[in-house]
């Protein structure tokens, strides 16, 4: 007997098998002749869509489920700040990307020295999931209406200025209130003891 199916919000794990891992694979770089001294691969590529295609490309193939009823999973690379107790500087991910290869985009913002091969100390991570049993009273029609707009919410609406966190949480949690949506936030925040700092990302 074949299980219905169930429309659900999924957290999934990006596993690169290790045969297919090319980022140390060595290239002859752009422009260059079958001469020229070869590099490994991720330090050939010029441009951010260059350098996030090792995953991108088999992004579907290659995730696999961990959990249902996760509705986002916000990632925000922090610095402590030296001049307060408490509170944090968000400014090198102001848009919550962080890559210590910018500097092959290239970018000539300031960004590109605060994460140059640097690891951020400390990353805020939130995880919002949803309530099973408020999903399952709904019709397939009612799933596909309310998904899209949740998915609107926090991937065009909300999260894309780091400086706003406190304040679209605050939003996002409006409105699964207003929808009736049970729902519950986890909040930790990870260090990265391999994270190195350097007097000037201090602040």
């Amino acid at each position: 007997m074949a299980h219905p199916e169930r429309k659900r919000f999924r957290l999934k794990e990006f596993r690169e098998p290790t045969e297919k891992l090319s980022l140390y694979q060595m290239v002859t770089p752009k422009g260059g002749t079958p001469q020229s001294a070869k590099l490994p691969w991720i330090e050939a590529q010029t441009s951010q869509t260059e350098l996030y295609q090792w995953f991108r490309a088999d992004l579907a193939e290659s995730s696999q489920p961990l959990a249902e009823n996760i509705l986002a999973v916000i990632v925000q690379p922090v610095w402590p700040l030296q001049s307060a107790d408490t509170g944090a500087d968000s400014s090198p991910a102001p848009k919550y990307i962080y890559d210590t290869r910018r500097h092959q985009w290239p970018d000539t913002t300031v960004l590109v020295e605060k994460s140059r091969h640097q690891l951020p100390p400390v990353l805020r991570l939130t995880l919002i999931a949803l309530d099973e049993k408020d999903w399952s009273n709904l019709n397939e029609p009612a799933w596909d209406a309310l998904a899209g707009k949740l998915q609107d919410l926090v991937n065009k609406t909300l999260f894309a200025n780091a400086a706003d966190y406190e304040e679209d949480v605050k939003k996002l949690v409006g409105a699964l209130v207003e929808r009736k949506l049970g729902f519950r936030i986890f909040s930790t925040a990870v260090q990265i003891p391999a994270a190195k700092l350097e007097s000037k990302h201090e602040s």
